[in-house]
């Protein structure tokens, strides 16, 4: 079990809304753990938001995690999510900050993720499959049907989400469960790399490139290269013995 992380502002922002945690050790009950959260909101508040959404999920972990792992990831994301509201509700100058957020725990070659949000996670094996699905007005017309490929890369509402943390009170998560083979990557990673490059551009990365850490900096270049709108941050994950 390896992995690489890698986070970077983009060629447009002032700063970087994204967060991310990344431990290939045991932490609290758990045997590792991996989390990217991607802010939203004004005066620096979604910052504020991926930061304070990550460090109370691994507070959370440390200190109540349990053997269900679902539950622990779960219950993280569910104190996490009532901090940033809370937070929101104190302070008018955070109020309405949120946060997407994808995490994912390996545990005996199974794969356990949760998410909220548009960051995705991928599994590389033969090809490239997502995991994930966005919770974003684009992509749930699409997957009902009524908005094209060609609509979904260029309609008006792209960008906007349907769920996140910090919005309410309570939030609703989704939890994927999914058996991996040794030769098996992990890829996760907010939407500065999927707004970037296509699923088919990412699997060509991934296949070609030597290392994780390869891999990692490839994907970065070539957003950067197709000019790095948005701030980008990935996780790549070795389930087996890639160097």
């Amino acid at each position: 079990m390896r992995s690489f992380a890698l986070t970077d502002k983009g060629l447009l922002r002032n700063h970087n809304e994204d967060y991310y945690y990344a431990i290939d050790t045991p932490i609290g009950k758990l045997p590792n753990l991996y989390i990217i959260a991607d802010g939203m909101g004004g005066h620096k508040a979604g910052d504020i938001a991926s930061k304070k959404a990550v460090r109370h999920m691994v507070e959370n972990v440390e200190e109540n995690s349990d053997w269900d792992v679902i539950y622990s990831l779960e219950n993280a994301i569910s104190v996490a999510n009532r901090a940033i509201f809370d937070a929101g509700e104190e302070n008018q100058n955070l109020k309405g900050m949120g946060t997407t957020i994808v995490a994912c725990v390996i545990k005996d070659d199974t794969l356990f993720v949760t998410n909220v949000g548009d960051s995705r996670l991928y599994v590389y094996a033969d090809g490239l499959e997502q995991i994930t699905l966005d919770h974003s007005v684009v992509e749930e017309l699409f997957r009902a049907g009524q908005i094209s490929e060609e609509d979904r890369i260029n309609h008006p509402n792209k960008n906007m989400i349907t769920r996140a943390l910090g919005a309410e009170n309570e939030v609703k998560v989704d939890r994927f469960v999914r058996v991996l083979n040794r030769s098996d990557l992990i890829l996760l990673c907010s939407d500065g790399l999927n707004k970037m490059l296509s699923d088919d551009e990412v699997g060509t990365i991934m296949k070609q490139s030597t290392t994780i850490e390869d891999k990692g900096y490839a994907l970065m270049k070539a957003c950067l290269d197709k000019g790095g709108f948005d701030n980008t941050t990935l996780i790549i994950i070795s389930n087996g013995n890639e160097v």
